[in-house]
Parts: C-alpha cells; structure tokens; sequence
C-alpha cells in the first residue's frame, strides 16, 4: 500500500463475520469464493430488510419496493437474482463488479510478524492534527512507505481479510515532531497551537533523553503554535519564525506545506494590497502583499484544496486580472486556484465555445462550477480531489453533458447520467 493512496479493500468480509456472530434470521450477506450472496426472505419486516440493504451497500433500494418483488434496484447496482428457494430469494454479485474500487484479491493477514523497532504508526484523517492513541500498536509504517496491519490472536483463524478507506480512518501518520530541548527539572509541558484552538490541556509533551517531544499528524499549511512550561508560556527556542497573536502573545510560526506565489501586475500606486480567500476565512486585512517594480506580490503556505481568492486593492475586492478560471462562494464570482492538484480535467473541441465549467460531488455540482480555459486545443482546469468515486459533468454555454472522452458514467436522477472518475 502506497503512501496517500485511496484503498477499500473488501469490507463486505468483515461484514459477513458481523453478521455470523449476530445470527439474522430474515437475511444474510455471505461471501463464496468471488461472489458476494445476498439472500432476502420476503416474510422479513421493511426495517429488517433497510438493515440488510445498508450492510450490503444499497444506499438507493427500497425495501418497501423489494418486499413488493420490485428488484430494479437491485438489478441496477448489479445483482443478478441466482435462486429461490421457498421465501427466500438468492442474489449474486461479483466481487470484482462491486462499485467501491475493490481489490480482486482480498489482502491476507499473516501470522509471521517481525518486530521493527523503526515502525510508526499509518494514515491521516481529513483533520487539522491527529495523535493515536493505542493501547496496543496494530498498524505500523514501514521504512519502505508500506504500511504494516497486524491482529494480536486469533492464531486458530483459517482467514483474516482487512477492510478499511484509510485515508478517513483513525490512523494518523505521523509527519511532524514538536521538540522542546531541555528543561529537565520540569514537571508538565504541553501545546497549545491554532490547529487545536489553542487548548491548553490536550496536547502533553512527552520526556526524552533531550529534553520533551511529542510526534503527530499535522495538516500542511500555516500553523501558530507555543509552549505551556509548568504554567509559563514561551515560544519555541529553536524556531526564528514568530508572530504576535490576537491575544497579545507572541507564538512560534510553522510552515508546511506548498508555496503558492501570489502576483498583481501593475497598481504601482496603490497604497495596500491584500489577498484573502477561503484558504484564510476571506480575512482581508492579514495578508498583505509586498510592492514589486512591476506590481505586487507574496508567498503563502496553503494546504492542498480548491479555493477561491481575490485581491484587496485600496480597499476594493478585484479578481485576478491574469487567472482565466473562476468559481463562485455565496454568489460572488472569485478567481480560482487548486494547490497541489491531483487531476486535470480535459474537453477536446468546442473550439467555438464561449465558455465551459466543470461541476461536480467535488463542489456540489455547483451550477457555475470551475471555469475551465482553452489552451487552442482544449478546454483544462486543475483540480484537487480527495480519494474515492468522483463524479462530474462539463457546462459547455448553460449545457450540461457528460465527458465524451470518459466511458465510464452512471445514471442520475435527471436521466441524463454523471461521468464517473475514480482518483486513488
């Protein structure tokens, strides 16, 4: 498993043991070699059915239709009716066709495990931070950048299969180690920094040889940050990088993250120039611009992201005279920008199109969407998605239509269909 990688590694087997211990009588979800079985019995209630349809992945069905032998839904999501046997009808799916970008071959955890001293726990959630806490290590990062699962017992266990969407799971990589040298004779250090709203208590440092550390997983972007010393604040001693906060206490700044350069050509006698955006809560006045012999311009650490952004020329908000792509946040059109995206999104032709935007489940298949801009071959913009099933439509002058350049889509409620894409 690859570092920032999306896997779903066949969860419906950790549903089946599930579903084993509880014993359902009305209902099963089974696995059999590459088919998943699904049998219904048409005498269950509308509420036992719901339950079944859930753990099987059906967000769409109705039970009440099935229990009337509608199976259109089922049908749709790719079940095929196999059997009948009295009340209770049998339906099959390949595991291979289920819609969750499986694995074929499901990963087996062994019971040889070496011990590595080196190991660290695994992946981030979509959180500011994040600290594990074990009681026993499970998941371990490898030097090599896979990521290690094991389950303590269970020696006797013909099978174990591993499930999970990692990159929302409660496993956090760590990517950031927070030292403060020295002060031995202390008793309680902790952290206190604008990623956990400057909680005082729920940050502690922990006691090594050189002093007091503390490993976590830091979202990339501007952070402010400072130490509480047996009740004493102070900045961090090795860090030159200092700000004075809102509250009147200086803090220690850290930067992670990509450099984005922001420039404004011409307004040479403009007195201010800011940026704000939604990377910083539309705050005009916090990030000023620095005067260039042919405009304005300045460096910011952002996390990865769509945002929109304006500059604040004198007091007056203009979008980006050189940015061709747009979008729109509550109504007001602002120029856009994607840091470290991760996909670049293509229409081939319409070379007559007055303009073309790009909606999505990525922003809510916003009506305006992402303007895109013709390069004299194509229409392209960048775009940052997070891992898992994406899906979108191109807007080509008001017309919604599919990718004609992706053969992959689904049907939607207008019957009009939703290109489908896969980001991993």
């Amino acid at each position: 498993m690859k570092r920032g990688a999306y896997i779903v590694i066949v969860f419906f087997a950790m549903v089946c043991m599930a579903l084993s211990a509880s014993a359902q009588k009305r209902g099963k979800l089974v696995m059999g070699g590459d088919n998943l079985r699904l049998l219904i019995d048409m005498r269950s209630t509308k509420t036992e059915v719901d339950s079944l349809l859930k753990k099987a992945g059906l967000k769409g069905a109705n039970a009440a239709a099935i229990l009337k032998g509608d199976f259109t839904a089922l049908k749709k999501d790719g079940w095929t009716m196999a059997e009948k046997q009295g009340n209770v009808i049998e339906f099959d799916r390949p595991l291979e066709a289920v819609n969750l970008n499986p694995q074929v071959t499901p990963y087996l955890i062994t019971t040889k495990i070496d011990n590595n001293d080196n190991e660290s726990p695994g992946y981030p959630a979509d959180v500011s931070f994040g600290i594990n806490n074990f009681a026993k290590i499970t998941v371990h990062e490898l030097p090599s950048g896979l990521t290690r699962f094991f389950l303590p017992g269970y020696a006797q266990s013909k099978r174990v299969l591993l499930s999970g969407n990692f990159n929302n799971s409660i496993y956090f990589r760590y990517n950031y180690t927070f030292k403060l040298n020295g002060y031995a004779n202390v008793h309680k250090i902790t952290l206190a920094a604008s990623f956990n709203d400057w909680d005082a208590n729920n940050i502690v440092l922990e006691k090594s040889p050189k002093g007091w550390q503390k490993q976590l997983y830091l979202q990339e972007g501007t952070q402010a940050y400072r130490f509480l010393v047996d009740g004493k604040w102070i900045t961090d001693p090795a860090n030159p990088n200092k700000i004075q906060g809102a509250d009147g206490y200086t803090n220690s700044v850290l930067n992670l993250g990509e450099t984005v350069v922001f420039k404004l050509d011409g307004y040479t006698n403009a007195k201010k120039v800011y940026v704000g955006g939604s990377f910083n809560n539309w705050e005009h006045g916090l990030i000023p611009l620095t005067k260039t012999k042919t405009g304005w311009a300045s460096s910011l650490i952002i996390p990865p992201g769509n945002y929109g952004y304006k500059f604040v020329v004198d007091d007056n908000w203009i979008t980006d005279p050189k940015n061709p792509r747009n979008m729109m946040e509550g109504g007001v059109v602002n120029s856009y920008i994607s840091v470290k995206p991760n996909y670049t999104f293509k229409l081939s032709g319409f070379n007559n199109a007055k303009k073309v935007h790009l909606a999505g489940s990525f922003n809510n298949f916003d009506d305006f969407g992402y303007t895109l801009a013709f390069n004299g071959k194509e229409w392209t913009v960048s775009v940052y998605l997070k891992p898992g099933k994406q899906l979108y439509k191109f807007i080509v002058d008001d017309k919604w239509m599919i990718d004609p350049g992706n053969k992959l889509y689904e049907p939607n409620q207008y019957n009009s269909g939703n290109s489908v894409l896969w980001i991993e």
